[in-house]
């Protein structure tokens, strides 16, 4: 699955990225389940998800939103 999200910061080891998606909530996503990575512009970011992991691993629920 390919989704435009914004880039946050790698971790130490290069082995993941943090992201945001649109409505702010974030998740570490291994760059070993990220077959392709494209710079879109500034910190936005379109990656290749492979969708298994996806699955197994859901975009957590925003707390900021759910509070409003």
């Amino acid at each position: 699955m390919t989704l435009r999200l914004k880039f946050v910061r790698e971790a130490r080891s290069h082995q993941a990225r943090l992201y945001e998606n649109g409505d702010g909530a974030r998740l570490w996503i291994p760059r070993s389940v990220c077959p392709h990575t494209m710079k879109w512009s500034g910190t936005e970011h379109e990656v290749d998800v492979e969708d298994w992991w996806l699955e197994k691993n859901p975009w957590p629920a925003n707390r900021q939103r759910q509070l409003i």
